[in-house]
């Protein structure tokens, strides 16, 4: 048996130094609590709580609430989304996943004004006897 997570990775973390993978790679994240509260401007209320971790290897972060996540990728969703003029902050409700197979080092902002935030990963966590 398994189970399956879903993973916020943060364009800026994954384009700085992060590890590349694809669909059915297996991965080695150490994971934090996600910021749901960022993640609901973006992806919406819903969407945002079914968020179960977000990758981190950059701190600051309280290591109480730091774990090891090993597992296989099962989708990948680039994310993007508007931003408003003043304040910098996501404009509630415009994000937009786009299904993808692999992460490159880089991915572009959209032609049509959507900036992109970071990717929202489904993986398959093994269970441990």
């Amino acid at each position: 048996m398994s189970s399956t997570e879903r993973v916020w990775v943060d364009g800026w973390q994954m384009e700085c130094c992060g590890d590349l993978f694809e669909v059915g790679s297996t991965v080695d994240w150490t994971v934090a609590a996600p910021d749901i509260e960022w993640l609901a401007r973006v992806l919406g209320d819903e969407a945002a709580l079914a968020v179960d971790a977000a990758e981190e290897h950059h701190g600051p972060i309280d290591t109480e609430d730091l774990r090891l996540l090993t597992a296989t990728v099962e989708t990948i969703d680039a994310v993007f989304c508007r931003y408003e003029d003043r304040g910098g902050h996501p404009l509630r409700g415009s994000g937009v996943l786009r299904r993808i197979p692999a992460v490159p080092r880089r991915t572009d902002d959209g032609d049509d004004g959507l900036r992109f935030v970071g990717y929202l990963v489904e993986v398959r966590v093994p269970d441990h006897a």
